[in-house]
């Protein structure tokens, strides 16, 4: 039996390191072209919210929750993990 498709992408992500230890500070930073395009693609969908109309705009805001929701969870599981995240361990 094939696995669900959706672990074959969290797989995918996983293997290809879209995100990766920053050289100062915390968290991840892209190092991949996916990595890029995902948070360019945040980024234009936060600036695309100033220009919605106020009767949608509560929609919408909800809407970009789930959506960083989702880029942490993607950039949790696309961090490489053969790298530490820790500045003090890149020694």
């Amino acid at each position: 039996m094939a696995p669900p498709p959706r672990s074959l992408l969290a797989e995918a992500i996983m293997k290809s390191g879209w995100f990766g230890p920053k050289p100062f500070g915390g968290g991840p930073r892209p190092t991949g072209w996916q990595g890029w395009l995902v948070t360019i693609l945040f980024f234009i969908a936060m600036i695309g919210t100033a220009r919605i109309a106020d009767d949608l705009r509560l929609w919408v805001q909800c809407a970009l929750i789930l959506l960083l929701l989702g880029v942490v969870w993607l950039t949790y599981r696309a961090s490489d993990p053969s790298n530490p995240t820790d500045p003090s361990d890149l020694s």
